[in-house]
């Protein structure tokens, strides 16, 4: 019977959590992220080991912390071409 319950109570807070606006508005980046995170990715994973030594914790944060940091920078970027130069953008996306 708990375990029923603590269902319905996780899959309520999903369901709030995916109605969030700024989630979906995120989400229509996807395939710009898709495009752009090969060439970039590399050099967001080199950054902390110029930075940091090489060790288990830096190592363990920086796998934790990189791509949150990436997805955020991109959309960024996403957002600003998009709206400083929506033709570059959406030949760049295909126009998705």
């Amino acid at each position: 019977m708990v375990n029923i319950l603590s269902c319905l109570i996780l899959c309520t807070k999903v369901q709030r959590f995916c109605n969030n606006y700024k989630l979906a508005q995120a989400c229509s980046y996807s395939f710009f992220i898709y495009l752009i995170h090969e060439p970039t990715l590399l050099i967001f994973k080199k950054i902390p080991l110029l930075i940091f030594d090489k060790n288990e914790i830096a190592l363990i944060i920086s796998f934790i912390f990189i791509p949150i940091i990436f997805v955020t920078i991109t959309i960024l970027i996403g957002k600003t071409l998009r709206k400083y130069i929506p033709k570059a953008f959406s030949i760049y996306t295909g126009g998705r």
